[in-house]
């Protein structure tokens, strides 16, 4: 008996009842089309924060007040770190996937906050993102 803790549709079986197979081997791909429309939604908000950061820049280089560039300041950072958290959450989903078509599993879910937290970089320190 084989267990998967993915859920989704069986699109490819690469062997058959009866096969020899080894430990490690990859038996079926699974297209977990929930894994990918959340991909495909974080690749959006990575093109549209990135969009954001492009305008903020501009409004920086222009004449503005102090309290005016604070405020783009505060934005940019608080950008900066939704841009990297969606990136690092998509490399995560795209990491687990096996086959460059299709992505097999979401626990996606705190792993971005996680992984930044290992690599000793918060959300938030010091005013900054890191």
């Amino acid at each position: 008996m084989v267990y998967s803790p993915f859920n989704g549709k069986i699109v490819h079986l690469a062997v058959e009842h009866g096969d020899r197979v080894d430990k490690g081997q990859e038996l079926l791909f699974i297209e977990d089309l929930d894994t990918q429309l959340k991909v495909d939604q974080l690749a959006v908000k990575i093109g549209s924060s990135s969009q954001r950061l492009n305008l903020l820049e501009e409004h920086l280089n222009k004449s503005v007040t102090a309290k005016e560039r604070a405020e783009y300041l505060n934005d940019r950072i608080r950008i900066q770190y939704e841009l990297g958290r969606a990136t690092v959450e998509r490399n995560l989903l795209l990491s687990e996937n096996r086959s460059p078509a299709e992505v097999t599993h979401s626990r996606s879910v705190g792993r971005a906050s996680a992984y930044l937290r290992r690599q000793g970089k918060t959300p938030w320190q010091n005013g900054e993102a890191r």
